[in-house]
């Protein structure tokens, strides 16, 4: 499906996108890093393009020349096909997870949850849920894979701090849940991939959100 379309169902089910810009020209990305401050993320979005980062199609970039250069080496690398684009994004920070949807010929709509970026194929510390999912259920996922360590490594001896991060577990599990849901409500949507998804003390933001129509 193309980002438009994407981006428009992401948030009627208020799954949290961190903020992207469409560029179209180098105007785009000094307006963008004006508002959103340095660095930033450069990317290919094509609805069918895995593994960009092993591809070159993903930059992080430091400075407002090294955006434009690399908004100019991405158009040369980018296919003119329908719904590809240069995507200019905030980067991201905290631990990357994964979050996903898949139909299952037996059980339906089949939620994923586990540690993600570019280590998700290696480590496959992952778990799954039937979709509709309760925040309990959901709770439950997120327990049982090995990254909740790394989650609960991420609080300090700061009591603020620790409630911070019980509020971004609950946030997880709601978007756990909002993707059970969504899954439900639209059968013509055969998978859903999230990958990264940041996790820190401030929030929880999908960075790359894509949808695989039947």
């Amino acid at each position: 499906m193309d980002y438009k379309k994407t981006e428009k169902l992401f948030k009627e089910c208020k799954i949290p996108l961190i903020e992207t810009g469409v560029v179209k020209s180098k105007n785009d990305i000094l307006s963008f890093i004006k508002r959103f401050g340095l660095p930033v993320v450069i990317k290919i979005f094509s609805p069918n393009l895995l593994h960009r980062t092993e591809k070159g199609l993903v930059k992080i970039c430091f400075s407002r020349e090294e955006g434009v250069r690399v908004f100019s080496e991405m158009k040369r690398k980018m296919k003119e096909k329908p719904g590809t684009l240069v995507l200019i994004q905030k980067k991201g920070q905290g631990v990357e997870l994964i979050i996903g949807m898949k139909r299952d010929a037996v059980f339906g709509p089949i939620v994923m949850f586990g540690l993600g970026g570019v280590f998700v194929e290696v480590l496959e510390d992952i778990s799954f849920g039937i979709a509709p999912l309760s925040m309990k259920e959901a709770g439950e996922m997120i327990k049982s894979v090995k990254a909740y360590k790394i989650l609960k490594g991420c609080r300090s001896s700061n009591k603020q701090k620790n409630e911070a991060y019980k509020k971004r577990i609950k946030e997880l599990s709601n978007i756990l849940v909002e993707i059970s849901r969504f899954s439900r409500k639209h059968p013509e949507i055969k998978a859903v991939d999230m990958n990264p998804v940041f996790f820190n003390e401030k929030g929880v933001f999908v960075a790359d959100p894509k949808l695989y129509v039947e």
